[in-house]
């Protein structure tokens, strides 16, 4: 009849909202930012009215997989800005010696220089002459020494007494005794 409401209740009060809903609210057909029948949508990113860039990949496509690597490039391989050990951003190079880290005591000499050209010499003295171990002949690390009597590979006779005591005191005596007294004859 001429005086229902929507709901087909004469006289009620129940009325179609904008959206044509009987005693509705405007929501069924509002907008995202709540106009009803507006022009406002949410983009791909979920975001009213916005432009599809809140979840752009590093390509410009929504929500897509494309990333940015630890370098900065864009579906990179983490390549461009590893150190010699392959590590992303690390701070590992290569030492003087070629060795990706090292601290450049692999090739260094024996004063610490990298690639330096001094050795040990066989008395382990760096850049030594093999003087400072060589025996009385003058050989490195050699088995002869000097005796008591300053003779290189003596048996001490040189400067023994007659006691044969290296450097001792001991003398013949007018009898031609060692060590004798001179009573004996």
């Amino acid at each position: 009849s001429k005086c229902s409401d929507c709901f087909g209740v004469p006289n009620g009060q129940a009325k179609l909202d904008l959206c044509g809903v009987c005693n509705g609210d405007n929501t069924k057909c509002a907008d995202c930012n709540g106009v009803p029948n507006g022009p406002s949508v949410l983009d791909q990113c979920g975001v009213c009215n916005g432009d599809n860039t809140k979840c752009a990949d590093c390509r410009g496509v929504p929500n897509g997989p494309s990333v940015v690597d630890q370098c900065g490039v864009c579906d990179g391989d983490n390549t461009k800005c590893a150190d010699c050990a392959g590590v992303p951003n690390g701070s590992s190079v290569i030492d003087e010696c070629g060795e990706c880290g090292g601290d450049n005591s692999k090739c260094s000499d024996c004063f610490g220089v990298p690639n330096g050209q001094a050795k040990l010499d066989l008395c382990g003295v760096c850049n030594g002459d093999n003087t400072k171990c060589a025996d009385c002949n003058g050989v490195p690390n050699g088995p002869s020494v000097v005796d008591q009597c300053g003779v290189c590979d003596g048996d001490n006779t040189k400067c023994a007494d007659c006691a044969g005591v290296p450097n001792g005191s001991s003398v013949i005596d007018e009898c031609g005794e060692c060590g004798g007294d001179n009573s004996k004859c």
